[in-house]
């Protein structure tokens, strides 16, 4: 697993874009597992395709 650590200082409006970005980010790698596994067979290159 690939871990990336960092030290921020910000304000309360940044933390929450981060926020944000970090759940849209798991959702599409969520989606993207779930897909992966309903479809056996495929590929990365399938994956970005959809």
């Amino acid at each position: 697993m690939l871990v990336f650590e960092a030290k921020l200082e910000g304000e309360k409006h940044q933390y929450e874009k981060l926020d944000e970005a970090i759940r849209t980010a798991r959702f599409v790698r969520n989606s993207c597992i779930k897909y992966w596994m309903d479809n056996k067979g495929i590929g990365r290159y399938e994956l970005s395709d959809n």
